[in-house]
Parts: C-alpha cells; sequence; structure tokens
C-alpha cells in the first residue's frame, strides 16, 4: 500500500518547505531506548525508514530540530521531538501524556544515515 503514496521526492512547488522533514529521507540506523511500564529502561538496536511519504503534520522547533503533536484514541496526548539534526545523525524522543497530565519521555532513538 505505501509504494502506492511513495514519491520520487516533494512536490517541486513545496521542495524547500518540506525539507523540514525530506532530510530525514534515508534508511538510518538506530539505538532505542524505551521505558516499560515498570519504569525499567531497554534499549535494542534497529532500522529506521523515511520516505517522501511521510506525512505527519509538525513545526520547527527553532533550534534546527522538528516537533510533532497529537492526540490518541484514549486522549493521551503524544509529543516527538526529532532534535540535533545533522545530515548523518538525529536524536528522537517520544513523549505521553494523560489528559491534563504533564509529558513523560516513554522512548529515545539515536539514528545515523546507513
Amino acid at each position: 500500500m505505501l509504494e502506492l503514496l511513495k514519491a520520487d521526492g516533494p512536490d517541486p512547488d513545496h521542495a524547500e518547505a518540506l525539507m523540514l522533514y525530506g532530510r530525514l529521507v534515508g534508511t538510518w540506523d538506530i539505538s532505542n531506548s524505551y521505558r516499560f511500564p515498570d519504569g525499567e529502561w531497554r534499549t535494542a538496536a534497529g532500522v529506521w525508514r523515511f520516505g517522501s511519504y511521510f506525512t505527519q503534520i509538525g513545526r520547527s522547533d527553532g533550534a534546527g530540530g522538528m516537533i510533532q503533536e497529537g492526540v490518541d484514541d484514549d486522549g493521551r496526548r503524544s509529543r516527538w521531538t526529532f532534535s540535533e539534526v545533522t545530515p548523518s545523525s538525529f536524536r528522537w524522543q517520544g513523549f505521553t501524556a494523560a489528559p491534563g497530565g504533564e509529558f513523560e519521555l516513554f522512548q529515545e532513538m539515536r539514528a545515523t544515515l546507513s
């Protein structure tokens, strides 16, 4: 299904604005740290792939990274941050918050371009 949505690159009329995320297109090796409900952190390696069909809405954080926020079906708020972005690496953090609660970090990945 995603193959049907894939593009060779961003729409030329919007290419500059889309580079906020477009610079992440590629295959990244990641080191993933995840906090389980018991509070213990576990780490694993993996691969993360981004393509030009990446359509989530986000914004610049004003420091060279990006922030995405949303709400899941249970009303929990989520925040994804991409920081320390370079042409060959970035840091991703996932936060969650109960309705009316504070954001808590639950996952972190460090990625390097493969």
